[in-house]
């Protein structure tokens, strides 16, 4: 069954938009603490630079989908995080993100080729590159056959950049912490909360990732929770990214929902193996999780 999934999933014209990240990783260690100023002063052995944000998305679905599509920023915005050897431990991070008003104005102007595609993925960092316009657009004005969102909270929007702007998409994925936002509820069960948050952003189905915990998926029949998949962990970036690529075509797909939810634990697994977004999750890599 899954082997006949993952082979519709391949004649799916599949089409990313958002931004477009470049994460630089520097490999560090300490020299000691400086004479002059009272920090710690870093010796780098090398940097590493790997596709981040939508660009890490369409990489997941290069070796699942024949046809997929960006549609981002022409000049990268910079995430740079500088990692402890041989430990791998993030010590410190700086972030360089501007966007050009060129940039908006392209993706603005290029949103009518998504209905050209059969499943358009919004992968929506908080940065700037989806203003409200384009966000109505993608939602309402467009007809775009299947509307995959996620819209992510982090150091950079937080809070503000609330996933309830793609009310009507038809698939919805986020984060525990992402979910209480846009339901302004830090206390209640999550199983409390799942049903009326699906309801409000009025799609068909929900997916909230959970980390260790796994995930739950939920749409107007019930909901499932799904266990993580134990495995080595190298480095957390990136799983979020791979769960939404992977598991937006199958609920395009009509799968079920504990499918989706264990195609997007594996898909998670697989990317926490690897440093950032390093290595592409592989239908191979995939099929031999679950076996």
């Amino acid at each position: 069954m899954l082997s006949e999934l993952l082979d519709r999933i391949r004649d799916l014209r599949i089409l990313v938009i958002g931004e477009a990240i470049e994460d630089v990783y520097h490999f560090v260690t300490p020299l000691g603490i400086s004479q002059k100023d009272a920090i710690v002063t870093w010796q780098e052995s090398h940097s590493e630079a790997y596709d981040g944000g939508a660009l890490a998305c369409a990489n997941h679905l290069n070796d699942f989908s024949k046809s997929v599509g960006l549609l981002v920023n022409s000049n990268r915005l910079v995430k740079e995080r500088f990692v402890l050897q041989p430990f791998g431990t993030k010590v410190f991070a700086l972030e360089w993100l501007t966007l050009a008003d060129e940039d908006l104005a392209t993706v603005r102007d290029n949103l009518r080729l998504a209905v050209n595609y059969d499943v358009v993925l919004v992968a929506d960092y908080g940065h700037g590159l989806i203003d409200t316009i384009m966000c109505d657009k993608l939602v309402v004005a467009l007809d775009v056959p299947f509307l995959a969102v996620m819209a992510q909270s982090n150091s950079g929007n937080f809070g503000f950049n609330p996933v309830t702007r793609y009310r009507g998409a038809d698939y919805v994925c986020v984060d525990e912490v992402e979910l209480r936002l846009a339901m302004q509820d830090r206390t209640s069960p999550l199983e409390v909360l799942v049903g009326p948050f699906r309801e409000q952003m009025d799609a068909a189905m929900v997916a909230i990732t959970r980390g260790p915990l796994g995930c739950l998926v939920v749409d107007g029949k019930g909901s499932t929770e799904v266990p993580a998949i134990a495995g080595p962990v190298v480095d957390r970036l990136g799983a979020g990214d791979a769960f939404f690529a992977l598991t937006a075509p199958c609920a395009a797909l009509g799968a079920s929902r504990e499918t989706i939810g264990r195609i997007g634990n594996a898909a998670g697994a697989l990317a926490v193996r690897a440093m950032g977004n390093s290595v592409a999750v592989t239908r191979e890599a995939l099929e031999g999780l679950l076996r």
